[in-house]
This record gives C-alpha cells, sequence and structure tokens, in this order.
C-alpha cells in the first residue's frame, strides 16, 4: 500500500481518515492473518508512520502489518509499489490503495480462485464497499465467483 498521505494533484480528500479505513478493512479479512501481510510505504510521509506506529503497533509488532519508510518519490512512478513487491513473502501480491476498502471475503476468494499450475497472473476486479452500504452479507454469496482469471498461454514445445 504506497501511502503518501499528503495533497498532490487528484489526491482524494480526507487521506487519513480513508487510509484507516482501508487498513481496517484489511484487517477485518476472513482470511487467517498468518496467510497474509499488509506492507505499507510511507513514501516520505510522516503522517503515514505516525499513524501506523499509534494506532496499529501491535500489528506492526506482530508483523500483520509492515512498514517500509522509503524517501519522497515522484507520484506513480511505480518505484514505491515496486519496493512493497520486493518486501512480499507470499506468492500472491494484491494492491490496497489508501483510499480504497476492501470487503471481508476479498483476499479470501482471491485465494480459492488463484491456481498457480494452471495461470500466471490473475486480474481480480474488486468489489469495493461504498460507504454508505452497511450489510456486507451479499459479498460472501458470491464467492469465489468474482474475478477475472487468465490462463496461461504455452509456447510451441511446452507441452
Amino acid at each position: 500500500m504506497p501511502s503518501f498521505l499528503g495533497d498532490y494533484k487528484g489526491a482524494a480528500p480526507n487521506r487519513e481518515s480513508l487510509f484507516k479505513r482501508a487498513v481496517n478493512s484489511y484487517l477485518k479479512q476472513s482470511l487467517p492473518e498468518e496467510e497474509r501481510e499488509l506492507i505499507c510505504i510511507s513514501d516520505g510521509c510522516q503522517k503515514t508512520i505516525d499513524i501506523l506506529e499509534k494506532i496499529y503497533d501491535k500489528k506492526l509488532a506482530s508483523g500483520t502489518i509492515k512498514l517500509i519508510k522509503l524517501p519522497r518519490h515522484a507520484v506513480f512512478t511505480g518505484t514505491v509499489r515496486q519496493a512493497g513487491c520486493e518486501a512480499a513473502s507470499g506468492d500472491i501480491l494484491c494492491n490496497l490503495d489508501t483510499d480504497d476498502q476492501i470487503l471481508p471475503n476479498h483476499l479470501q476468494n482471491i485465494d480459492a480462485c488463484f491456481d498457480p499450475a494452471r495461470l500466471d497472473w490473475v486480474y481480480w476486479n474488486p468489489i469495493t464497499k461504498p460507504d454508505d452500504l452497511q450489510d456486507v452479507e451479499f459479498y460472501s454469496d458470491i464467492e469465489p465467483r468474482l474475478g477475472s482469471r487468465h490462463r496461461r498461454v504455452l509456447a510451441p514445445g511446452d507441452g
């Protein structure tokens, strides 16, 4: 999660609140905590560091949330996301932006649908929870049929 909470052109308002909402949506996932990690990259933002160290200190200590402190980079260069990919310990990488939130079965659905023996990559078109939606039970009714799967393309002779 690239986590620059300062202002820039096109940034969502209320960034700190949205960041906490995004982190909380990750923490509410049905996939067991020991099978996932959230990597937050501060991208030169002290606000990110302060929020994580004050509110989510126990999750940082347990490794459920990892914090990478980088100097500020130009917006959307890919350097920050790449740092998160390199720090990841799992085989499946997902993106969660600071102004998004995911529903409780999001990671479980991806885990259930991704078959690395058949697929090289998966594009998952997530359903994100609108702010005004109170009842999220519908999400479990459609698991694991969400998302788009892409088959491995074999070159001739790869069998």
